[in-house]
């Protein structure tokens, strides 16, 4: 084959070679490769909770016993048993009280006699007077030992009156409905002031949890914030209760303070003594979505704006800041749950460039407290 001929041959390849591509996508040009970027998913807005434990107790809960002393003579009632207000609960040995009983009206019937007698006795005295068969003074000393007998009547009726209420406060009534939780004495034992408390009674129809919390907390809780609590002994279930007491101080030895929470217990679920767990959300409304700083594009027409990827392109999508703060920055509009946000790689794209993303974790993604 002639030199020239070999030459030419050569050329059309390496033409062929240069120029095929334009002519098979004619006028465009040939698809670019996806720029690799890397980027953060935007998260829900965390909240800012605070946890602590204790237990829970019954609202109405009170240790019951005799304001005298005695010996117990009956337990009338049994630990688990359900009574009424007003229901007996015990009783003190009452023979003695209604000895004294006995005598204080056998001194008032003594007393009635006597003024019946004094009564007679003034009527005579009064028409022998009205005759002048009787000096006046004699007729007054009638007159006084008649109304000293009726004072006597009334003497001795508040003395049985009073006897009679010292037997009644031997019975020990209960004096709201509820549950006997404990029996502390047994009869035959002596009731005395250093052994006051003889029953208790409790009704947990509204119950509290008292929760433990760390120092650095003190200043976040207050009354009427809602709390949610959580029983090991009740998995699945979850109360809510009100707080409505903050311990006005901080115990020394933990560094830790108490709050008490008010819970509907209707069920009677919640019993004394359970082990519970408390959480207090103390988010406030919607806070700013924080972003890494180096996520924010340089400003061009006065506006912030980032890159979000959607279907594999960036879009740039315009955002209103809040505040910078240690290298993130806070976003108040602008970003959706969900959005991908482009925060390496934005020098390499323009918008609507094909990218291919790389999603990494942003821990410090959040809300501003």
């Amino acid at each position: 084959m002639p030199r020239s001929t070999c030459v030419l041959s050569l050329a059309m390849v390496v033409i062929t070679c240069v120029f095929a591509p334009a002519l098979a996508y004619g006028n465009e040009a040939p698809p670019q490769a996806a720029v690799p970027v890397k980027a953060i998913r935007v998260s829900p807005a965390e909240k800012n909770i605070i946890t602590g434990m204790g237990s829970v107790s019954c609202t109405n809960a009170m240790d019951l016993g005799f304001d005298t002393t005695g010996v117990l003579s009956e337990v009338l009632v049994k630990e688990g048993e359900r009574v009424e207000e007003g229901q007996p609960l015990v009783k003190l040995d009452q023979r003695v009280a209604d000895c004294e009983i006995a005598v204080e009206k056998a001194a008032a019937a003594a007393a009635e006699a006597e003024h019946n007698l004094q009564s007679a006795e003034y009527l005579k005295k009064e028409e022998l007077f009205n005759k002048e068969a009787l000096s006046e003074s004699e007729l007054a000393r009638a007159l006084f030992e008649k109304e000293r007998a009726r004072a006597q009547i009334e003497s001795t009726a508040r003395k049985v009156e009073a006897a009679e209420t010292k037997k009644a406060r031997m019975t020990l009534l209960a004096p709201m409905a509820g549950v006997i939780s404990k029996i502390y004495l047994k009869a035959g034992e002596v009731v005395n002031y250093s052994s006051f408390k003889v029953v208790r009674l409790i009704d947990c129809h509204e119950a509290d949890a008292e929760i433990e919390l760390g120092e650095k907390s003190y200043t976040l809780v207050g009354p009427d914030q809602s709390v949610s609590l959580v029983v090991d002994a009740l998995p699945g279930r979850i109360f809510t209760g009100v707080i409505y007491q903050v311990s006005p101080e901080i115990n020394p030895r933990n560094r830790t303070f108490n709050v008490k929470a008010r819970v509907s217990n209707p069920g009677l679920l919640l019993r004394p003594g359970m082990f519970v767990r408390g959480e207090i959300d103390l988010t406030r409304g919607k806070g700013p979505v924080y972003i890494p700083d180096g996520a924010i594009l340089p400003k061009e027409d006065g506006s912030d704006a980032v890159y979000v990827v959607k279907d594999g392109v960036a879009l740039k999508r315009r955002v209103k800041i809040d505040r910078r703060d240690h290298g993130r920055v806070g976003i108040l509009d602008g970003l959706n749950e969900g959005d991908l946000v482009i925060v390496e790689g934005q020098d390499k794209i323009a918008e609507m460039s094909d990218v291919s993303v790389s999603i990494i974790e942003d821990r410090g993604a959040g809300t501003a407290e």
